[in-house]
């Protein structure tokens, strides 16, 4: 249905010659593609988006576009471009809520990418922001890629410590769907140190 607005708007947009409702309309409708897992459609309707957004000097629309042309994680080294780019524009722009964001998937990316001392500035500084602006469900986040970053150095005990402490603001703002891979992510780590049968019980 959201898919479906998304045309009708772009087709009127452009009926009217207004670029900077096509701009938006394009970002929705690639977004809104790209987040039911088909990257190869809507990353280049998010393209046309951003082509059109830097022609009319936009640098919020150039901004939140780039953030989620970074959805495709198959290629972290342009996932990360994006977001480099995304971050020093909501930079310029004083946005603080788009630094903190683009800064956490920075770091989740460069985790995911064998690199486990650049992504620490990087969520320190998202968390601290996530916390001024009372966004307990980005905190959250932040808090999970503690967690993933504790996992893949090893140390179980603090995984675990912050994969539980992300859970409870999970559930603190009702997000199920977090909890639940947040439970997940304990279970990978009580099966990492060797107690199967209760990782069996927790998945």
């Amino acid at each position: 249905a959201a898919r479906l607005l998304g045309e009708q708007s772009l087709e009127l947009s452009r009926a009217i010659s207004d670029q900077h409702t096509e701009a938006f309309s394009l970002w929705s409708s690639g977004m809104l593609i790209a987040i039911q897992g088909n990257n190869a459609r809507g990353i280049p309707i998010l393209e046309q988006s951003l082509a059109l957004y830097r022609s009319l000097g936009d640098k919020f629309g150039q901004a939140t576009v780039m953030a989620w042309m970074s959805l495709n994680n198959n290629d972290l080294k342009d996932s990360k471009a994006h977001l480099f780019e995304s971050l020093q524009l909501f930079r310029e722009l004083g946005h603080l809520s788009g630094i903190a964001i683009c800064l956490s998937e920075l770091a989740h990316r460069t985790i995911w990418g064998g690199d486990f001392s650049s992504p620490i500035p990087w969520l320190e500084e998202a968390r601290e922001l996530h916390r001024q602006l009372g966004n307990t469900l980005r905190e959250a986040d932040v808090i999970s890629y503690y967690g993933l970053l504790a996992y893949w150095q090893a140390d179980f005990k603090q995984a675990r410590g912050y994969y539980e402490e992300s859970e409870k603001l999970y559930e603190k703002v009702g997000h199920l769907l977090n909890v639940a891979w947040s439970r997940v992510n304990i279970a990978y780590v009580v099966l990492r140190q060797g107690d199967y049968q209760e990782a069996k019980k927790m998945f």
